[in-house]
């Protein structure tokens, strides 16, 4: 079974730091390609969940359609998670 927080972003505040020149990047990389699906990869500790949150929730208040899934190591159970 998947939980809740699996199926959404975290919800940000005002400790987040907003690093416009990334999402400015990730924007126009997805813009340029017309992707269905992004990833974005980095070490922990990069702000990697923090940069996906604060995209999709630009892109979601532009009225595109955003989901968010949060997967890890047990995730590799076809018997756990069907898509």
């Amino acid at each position: 079974m998947l939980i809740a927080t699996t199926l959404r972003p975290p919800i940000g505040g005002t400790q987040w730091i907003t690093r416009e020149h990334l999402l400015a990047d990730v924007a126009a990389r997805h813009e340029a390609r017309r992707c269905r699906a992004c990833m974005i990869a980095a070490t922990a500790g990069f702000g990697k969940t923090t940069l996906a949150a604060q995209w999709g929730g630009r892109l979601a208040r532009a009225g595109d359609a955003v989901s968010w899934l949060t997967l890890d190591a047990d995730d590799d159970n076809p018997e756990r998670v069907c898509l």
